[in-house]
């Protein structure tokens, strides 16, 4: 979840890396109450943001948001477009260590990058 401009910016180079940049899933939503965007934690979404609405038009129905690898913003979209590839990161605790971000595309085949430090 690209919480901050940082973490933004470095979602947006590592699609650029992959064959056929397209937009990414990245946690956001409004699906359990219209206009109010939380993040797939639970979290509310915080003062930065990066959003990009269709036409100025900031909820229209479409309740998912991803990342666009033309122009690095956050557009909405239907949920139901499954062949969207997603970012996950996992959290760690104790002394666990995980230098790395997977990412893939879902097909009919999947397709995995691993980004390692």
């Amino acid at each position: 979840m690209p919480k901050t401009k940082d973490i933004n910016d470095f979602l947006l180079q590592e699609i650029k890396k992959l064959e056929k940049p397209q937009p990414m899933w990245i946690g956001m939503h409004d699906k359990d109450e219209e206009g109010v965007m939380v993040w797939e934690d639970g979290s509310k979404v915080d003062a930065w943001g990066n959003y990009d609405w269709a036409n100025g038009k900031l909820f229209s129905g479409e309740d998912c948001v991803a990342l666009d690898p033309h122009n690095g913003k956050w557009h909405d979209y239907g949920c139901s477009n499954s062949k969207r590839g997603f970012f996950a990161a996992i959290g760690l605790t104790g002394n666990s260590k995980l230098p790395f971000i997977c990412q893939f595309q879902i097909k009919d085949e999947t397709l995995g990058d691993v980004i390692g430090d």
